[in-house]
């Protein structure tokens, strides 16, 4: 495998949007995490700070189809600072360049856990 097709990205991970229930969670998820992709693969470690104020760390994997600046994909991954490490699976849609992108997820209500939420960061290319 060669290894010079690989890219490292920077993801700022920031801002999220709970629809109807904006006073109750945090919407500022600061955070950062380190992105390595090989061409519509992408794998993600890092962490933020979510909706419920606790420190978040996650390993994600991003599956994409390349329909240039607009890439739809699905993502699983692992995600703490909820009680237990909550697995997932959500809709991810970057739009972008091969230098920049941002990123919009979606979460369905996970009763117990977290509402509804809509989430958006920003990687950069760095390699």
């Amino acid at each position: 495998m060669d290894t010079t097709d690989y890219e490292l990205w920077l993801a700022i991970n920031g801002l999220s949007k709970h629809p109807g229930k904006e006073e109750q969670y945090n919407q500022e998820n600061n955070g950062a995490g380190i992105t390595v992709a090989n061409g519509n693969n992408r794998l993600s470690i890092g962490q933020y700070q979510n909706s419920i104020n606790r420190l978040s760390q996650y390993v994600d994997y991003l599956r994409e189809l390349d329909l240039g600046y607009i890439k739809p994909g699905l993502a699983g991954g692992v995600v703490t600072g909820y009680g237990d490490p909550q697995p997932y699976i959500l809709p991810n849609v970057a739009i972008g360049n091969d230098n920049y992108r941002a990123n919009i997820r979606y979460t369905p209500e996970v009763d117990g856990v977290t509402p509804e939420t809509w989430m958006l960061n920003f990687e950069y290319r760095l390699k």
